[in-house]
């Protein structure tokens, strides 16, 4: 095993705000240092490119330097990270980013022939659908590392076997609690509360909480709803919540660091997680670790790998989740012997995330990664990828594309099929491919053409190209019976707006989740056909 231990990690979000991520540097990096490790940590920021390791969220060691780069993706970015990363000159890098925004940071190290490990800290399903452009993008950034890391084991299952090979599962590490909750017990205020801890944004669903805890609160008078986070939502939230409940039993609250949280923790007698996906939920088994039983749905990735149902906690179905949600935390409000006995099941849960054995495993994966020798890397087809990923990568440098490059196959006979089609739409505002490959992650998972998917299958299964456009509706009231084998969206583009049809919005919340997509004005033909043009201008050296 090598003995220059010398580490360079590039830091997913905003060092100088808390989070689990930012947490989590902080305790792998402490232990690393006090293993002999000398680490540089490049990050995200404006304070300049060498700032003090005092200045984080989560105080680093002192021998820990921090370099700040700002976050305007392009080629002065690139150059200036590959000057720094031949600076420090670390013997293996540790990527930590779940979304595209990673990508130059492989690009940077792949021109300079270094080696990395890149992770992951969300469900690897989630990070596809909603943080990379298309899966072949995400595997040529995990194809040329090292190795690849994820949270929990599922998360391997989606990748292909020349990536699940050499993809390492460690979950985050969580600190052991110093008081523990009493579940069955009226804490000092003489009140029993239910908890939900994290970020207020549209992935998380506290509204069904809020909705779901005011439904049954008259049946319970002596519990609260205790809602700590921030976000994007926050406002909204509250203003459901006044609706609901009149502020009267449902209290919104903040803290600023882990050890203020440890300091909730002690106070409730319920945790509840009403996420639709998760990575590995630092929260949820912080709750448990201090003897808190849990709720989340059994949709929810990382939550259902954590709960054990009926031992620690519960899982719901998702019929009807605010319903099932009501049952579950009804069944355990009215059983204080039951929450005390899976909350005492839940603190041996929790042991298993001790900072300490996650980050042995973390230190023997980064030296694996220095040594470079493994056996997985001497098969052909193995050698063939990685080939491929690297050549991808360099042509992005290339071409200057450091952010948001859509990588698919394109099959060339369906192409030829399809091309008056596939020409006509292209460019057009009813066919938006990051609405559509979002919507719809089958197309994502199989790396095709997302307006050829549509032109071709997509359409006949009722697909809708953009939220603007519903597919079955402008079939049923355009298309005659014998007109059914046209694709609905050509119809119109080659048809219908020129007799004074009209397409019609799907119903979605896909606006409500992405306000900033949402297009300024009503959709008309004539602005579509303005905005078309200006798209071939800006695009026209690029498709």
């Amino acid at each position: 095993m090598p003995t220059n231990k010398k580490l360079l990690l590039f830091a997913s979000g905003d060092l100088f705000s808390i989070g689990g991520v930012q947490r989590s540097y902080q305790v792998l990096t402490d232990y690393l240092v006090k293993q002999g490790w000398k680490i540089d940590v490049i990050g995200w920021g404006v304070n300049g490119t060498d700032s003090g390791a005092s200045q984080a969220a989560y105080k680093l060691d002192d021998n820990i330097k921090i370099w700040l780069f700002p976050k305007k993706i392009g080629k002065k970015l690139f150059a200036a990270l590959c000057e720094a990363v031949t600076d420090i000159n670390p013997e293996i890098s540790l990527i930590v980013n779940s979304s595209q925004l990673g990508l130059i940071w492989a690009q940077v190290l792949t021109h300079l022939d270094r080696r990395y490990v890149y992770s992951i800290r969300g469900s690897s399903e989630y990070c596809l659908r909603y943080l990379w452009p298309s899966l072949k993008t995400m595997e040529s950034v995990f194809l040329n590392a090292e190795y690849g890391h994820v949270l929990m084991p599922s998360y391997k299952k989606m990748f292909s076997d020349a990536i699940s090979a050499k993809l390492e599962v460690i979950p985050s590490q969580i600190e052991p609690s110093k008081i523990n909750a009493i579940p069955d017990k009226l804490n000092a205020s003489g009140r029993y509360v239910v908890l939900y801890s994290g970020r207020f944004s549209f992935e998380k669903r506290v509204d069904l909480l809020i909705e779901a805890f005011s439904n049954i609160r008259n049946d319970f008078p002596e519990w609260d709803l205790w809602l700590y986070g921030a976000g994007p939502l926050e406002n909204t939230l509250k203003a459901l919540s006044e609706k609901l409940d009149g502020k009267d039993r449902i209290i919104f609250g903040q803290v600023n660091n882990t050890d203020e949280m440890y300091e909730v923790y002690p106070l409730v007698h319920l945790k509840v997680l009403t996420s639709e996906q998760e990575g590995c939920p630092m929260a949820l088994r912080e709750a448990m670790a201090h003897g808190v039983p849990v709720i989340g749905y059994e949709e929810c990735s990382g939550t259902n790998e954590i709960i054990t149902h009926g031992h620690d906690g519960l899982l719901l179905d998702n019929d009807d989740r605010v319903k099932s949600l009501m049952d579950g935390m009804a069944s355990l409000m009215s059983k204080p012997e039951l929450r005390r006995s899976m909350g005492n099941n839940a603190r041996v849960t929790a042991s298993k995330y001790d900072p300490l054995l996650i980050n042995r495993k973390w230190e023997k994966l980064l030296l694996k990664a220095i040594d470079g020798n493994d056996s997985i890397k001497t098969s052909k087809k193995y050698k063939e990828q990685t080939e491929w990923s690297e050549k991808v990568l360099k042509d992005m440098i290339d071409k200057e594309r450091f952010s948001n490059v859509y990588i698919f196959d394109r099959d060339p006979v369906l192409f030829e099929k399809h091309k008056k089609e596939y020409l006509l739409i292209y460019g057009h505002r009813l066919f938006d491919k990051k609405f559509y490959l979002e919507e719809y992650l089958d197309v994502k998972k199989l790396g095709v053409d997302p307006l050829l998917h549509y032109l071709t299958t997509g359409w006949v299964k009722g697909y809708n190209p953009s939220p603007e456009f519903d597919t079955r509706i402008y079939s049923n009231m355009y298309l005659a019976s014998d007109s059914k084998e046209v694709c609905p969206l050509y119809h119109y583009y080659s048809f219908g707006c020129f007799n004074g049809y009209a397409p019609v919005p799907v119903k979605t919340n896909y606006f409500e989740k992405w306000p900033n997509r949402k297009p300024k004005n009503v959709y008309s033909i004539r602005d579509d056909l303005s905005e078309e043009r200006k798209y071939f201008e800006k695009n026209y050296n690029r498709t």
